[in-house]
């Protein structure tokens, strides 16, 4: 878990402050319009080099105006085409792309969010596409599979509640109630209220992944030969499969249900997590696996 901050307009807090308050990352956006790349909303080049050189990683919010996310698929399809020439031109390739959300979207809206979130997918690859929201359009697009990556705001976040109460949600078991708010234990950064950092009010984030969407992306482990990986919970297995050439999904699948060295078949934490049938979703830390 590590601390950082997120923020948009001009005046931005220098980066050795940033440093120097004990922040490892700072959450900067990412849109089309162009005033923004000079009012301070968008990240710039100079910028991203002062940040890199004073030892923060970023994460990246796409977000053009708050209601954009429920204008469907043309726009996600867009908005990840720029995203991904933008993150290239910076020399960010590869960078997560966490769409924002920026109001209390109604279960209605979310069939165009999902479609937004699926399009950002198609261009980017579904481990660069996220999302940025309070809890309940968080908890709809993980539940639905629409986005690798969370980043959850507070906003948005107090109701209904989990202890019981009118429209409880204590039944969802990726929910944890902290007395004020609802937080979704999937997403992988947490949004917290405004605090002051060099002299400028900007808004508290908490990583609660090793995996976070932050870049420079962290590096995939290889795997011991002819062995095998234990989850620290930031990858699904097909993506750490991906990630090592020539490895296969079937062969990988196999070498976990027999694990050689265990001679007894998969661990209860593996076992768990193959039966539910999504080769896609993060292995919790512990699943112990094997690539092949």
């Amino acid at each position: 878990m590590s601390r950082g901050i997120d923020y948009a307009f001009n005046p931005h807090p220098s980066p050795g402050a940033v440093h120097a308050a004990g922040h490892a990352f700072v959450g900067r956006y990412v849109s089309p319009i162009l005033a923004n790349d000079v009012n301070g909303k968008n990240l710039i080049k100079s910028e991203l080099a002062a940040l890199r050189a004073a030892g923060l990683s970023l994460i990246l919010f796409a977000e053009q105006y708050a209601g954009r996310m429920r204008e469907g698929k043309a726009s996600g399809t867009a908005d990840a085409k720029h995203f991904d020439a933008v993150t290239k031109a910076l020399g960010m390739t590869g960078a997560v792309m966490y769409a924002a959300c920026d109001f209390d979207a109604p279960p209605s809206d979310q069939p165009a969010i999902n479609a937004y979130l699926a399009a950002t997918a198609t261009v980017l690859g579904s481990t660069r596409a996220g999302i940025y929201g309070g809890y309940h359009v968080v908890k709809r697009a993980l539940d639905a599979g629409k986005a690798t990556f969370a980043c959850q705001t507070l906003a948005w976040s107090g109701a209904p509640r989990r202890d019981g109460g009118p429209g409880s949600v204590a039944h969802d078991p990726h929910c944890q109630w902290d007395g004020q708010t609802n937080w979704d234990t999937r997403a992988q950064v947490r949004q917290h209220l405004a605090i002051v950092v060099g002299g400028v009010s900007v808004d508290l984030d908490e990583s609660r992944a090793a995996d976070f969407g932050q870049w420079p992306r962290p590096a995939v482990p290889k795997p011991k030969p002819h062995g095998y990986l234990v989850a620290d919970g930031s990858l699904s297995f097909f993506d750490s499969v991906m990630a090592h050439k020539g490895a296969t999904v079937s062969a990988s699948l196999w070498a976990t249900a027999q694990d050689p060295e265990r001679k007894s078949g998969p661990g209860p934490e593996a076992k768990a997590y193959f039966d539910r049938g999504d080769l896609h979703a993060l292995m919790q830390a512990g699943v112990r696996y094997w690539v092949r």
